[in-house]
């Protein structure tokens, strides 16, 4: 039995996968902004409970995720041009960091301020 294995030299994302790329970029960006925003500005963290039909905080936030994330999809996935830009090529890079770095913003921002608790602050 023959296995053939074919490799692609050369392989185009449609706009709509450049698109996507480009929302979870933002929106993961947005996440880890909001997390520790939204505990150090009462009035913000106020507002974002009160935000009918969901009045929860987390719940609002996931909301206004899903907001950017499908309306920066539906904006770049209508450019077709997009796909063959060339740093479309490091979106994943990008994927990748901006979610690393987020991740490490609300990290630092939870165990810190515990810490600081404990520390009595």
């Amino acid at each position: 039995m023959d296995i053939e294995v074919k490799i692609m030299e050369k392989s185009t994302l449609s706009s709509w996968t450049v698109g996507a790329e480009i929302a979870y970029i933002v929106a993961v960006w947005l996440n880890g902004i909001l997390v520790p925003i939204k505990e150090l500005v009462h009035p913000f963290f106020d507002f974002m409970k009160a935000w009918p039909p969901l009045y929860h905080h987390w719940a609002t936030q996931g909301l206004w995720l899903l907001i950017v994330f499908f309306a920066i999809t539906l904006y770049y996935g209508y450019k077709p041009e997009l796909a063959n830009k060339p740093w479309v090529s490091k979106l994943n890079g990008w994927m990748i960091w901006s979610t690393v770095l987020s991740g490490l913003i609300i990290f630092i921002y939870n165990y810190g301020h515990a810490i600081l608790k404990l520390w009595g602050n």
